[in-house]
């Protein structure tokens, strides 16, 4: 469904569809050539705007459809939070004739690719790719913080939830504050508050209970698996859904050199 969609149906923010969706998609629709003969709309209904990109400082035009690249996704998600809807500089991947991928960088449009007249119109007819997420994710995300809710509401009255545990941090408090705060700044997490949130370190009740709101990770999923083999985290099955709002990652994780530094510097 379309990212507008998603935020109608979910009842969250642009930037929040973008973060929960496992995969965003970008529509660049084409058209013929020669522009001069090319109407606003083609016969089947589609926008007629052919997108220009890149690939290696070497132009060409965009794939009609292509996954954005996790990084692209991470930059979208940043810039939607700051309320810029320029697409401008992200990348998808594409498939060359010979089975070969490659990434592709937007060049146009520029600025605005989520009009704000589309929002008022649903029939408005817009000459800008269409960006496209994925339900898997995204519903996951839903269905827990409306569990999150459900506990929360059952705390306050006269059923009480037996609520979440949280996670046994095995090192400092400092080093928690300060892992947290290296995880915010450098867009990793989206809050520190919450993150210590669903930790207790040694000394604390045993029986605390977790932040209700879940960890939301900014960047590639599978790159939590390095936070948690760096500090000696554990986490069952089913904590992935409670303290993160999704299912345990599969795949293998590329090493990530920042990760791994933030990590160091925050466990001296």
């Amino acid at each position: 469904m379309t990212l507008l969609e998603a935020v109608k149906q979910t009842g969250l923010s642009e930037a929040e569809v973008v973060l929960h969706s496992e995969e965003v998609w970008m529509y660049c629709p084409r058209v013929p050539r020669d522009k001069e003969k090319a109407t606003d709309v083609e016969s089947d209904g589609h926008p007629t705007w052919l997108g220009d990109g890149q690939v290696l400082g070497k132009d060409r035009g965009m794939p009609v459809c292509a996954k954005l690249t996790d990084h692209s996704k991470e930059q979208l998600y940043i810039r939607l939070k700051k309320s810029n809807y320029d697409l401008k500089g992200l990348k998808v991947i594409d498939e060359t004739f010979l089975g070969e991928t490659e990434e592709v960088e937007l060049q146009k449009p520029n600025p605005f690719s989520i009009p704000v007249a589309l929002k008022i119109d649903p029939n408005y007819v817009h000459d800008q790719p269409i960006l496209y997420v994925t339900r898997s994710g995204l519903e996951q995300y839903v269905a827990a913080s409306h569990f999150n809710e459900l506990t929360h509401d059952s705390e306050l009255g006269t059923h009480k939830h037996d609520g979440t545990l949280c996670l046994r941090w095995d090192h400092s408090r400092e080093e928690l504050i300060n892992l947290a705060r290296l995880l915010e700044e450098h867009n990793y997490i989206e809050s520190a508050e919450i993150w210590c949130g669903h930790f207790r370190v040694l000394g604390e009740n045993a029986l605390k209970k977790a932040d209700t709101r879940t960890i939301q990770w900014v960047k590639n999923k599978k790159s939590i698996h390095l936070v948690l083999g760096g500090t000696g985290i554990k986490l069952k099955k089913e904590d992935w859904t409670a303290h993160f709002g999704i299912n345990k990652p599969g795949g293998r994780q590329e090493e990530d050199e920042q990760l791994a530094a933030i990590i160091k510097q925050a466990l001296k």
